[in-house]
């Protein structure tokens, strides 16, 4: 007797299944993640700032807020604009 052959959307399902506490998390992190991009930049939308700054407008950790200005700036979304003291300040670069 030869067990049968589960099709490609049967073996996707399974998956989902075993794997749906990690799918979770996954999920919330990335929620996580995207509300403190979108608070970071609006923050930074209402005026240059520094990462104590943000930290303070936004009460996101300096550290997350440093973490996401590296990866912000990175990536062209952000830029340096002058120094407040030993700060940076941040400006986000507009589309054009």
């Amino acid at each position: 007797m030869t067990a049968k052959a589960k099709t490609p959307i049967e073996v996707l399902k399974g998956l989902r299944e075993s794997h749906a506490a990690s799918f979770t998390h996954t999920q919330e992190l990335l929620k996580s993640q995207k509300q403190s991009q979108q608070e970071i930049t609006k923050a930074l939308k209402e005026q240059p700032r520094t990462v104590p700054d943000v930290a303070s407008a936004t009460g996101i950790s300096s550290k997350q807020v440093l973490w996401w200005l590296a990866a912000m700036k990175k990536y062209g979304l952000v830029a340096e604009d002058g120094m407040q003291g030993d700060y940076p300040i941040y400006k986000l670069i507009e589309d054009k």
